[in-house]
């Protein structure tokens, strides 16, 4: 996911999808637990893909657990290409 928080106007300027598709999908995407909604507010809402964010953040406990470089994951894909 290319931003893990967004607004659905950026949404809507990103897909070209109409206002009223993209909020009708945030909304089941938020009852279904998929995403959050941040902000408490009825305009400018944040939505934020909470599972993906707390992924992330394991990602590198995940990396020093196993040994692995801590580094960008392409510098990783990279080195290992080279061996």
């Amino acid at each position: 996911m290319e931003r893990p928080i967004a607004t659905s106007g950026s949404l809507v300027e990103k897909t070209g999808i109409t206002p009223a598709t993209v909020n009708k999908a945030l909304a089941h995407l938020e009852r279904v637990g998929i995403v959050k909604e941040l902000t408490a507010r009825k305009r400018n809402r944040l939505f934020s893909y909470a599972g993906y964010i707390e992924i992330m953040s394991r990602w590198p406990k995940f990396l020093i657990y196993h040994g692995l470089p801590t580094g960008r994951a392409s510098d990783f894909v990279l080195r290992k290409q080279r061996i």
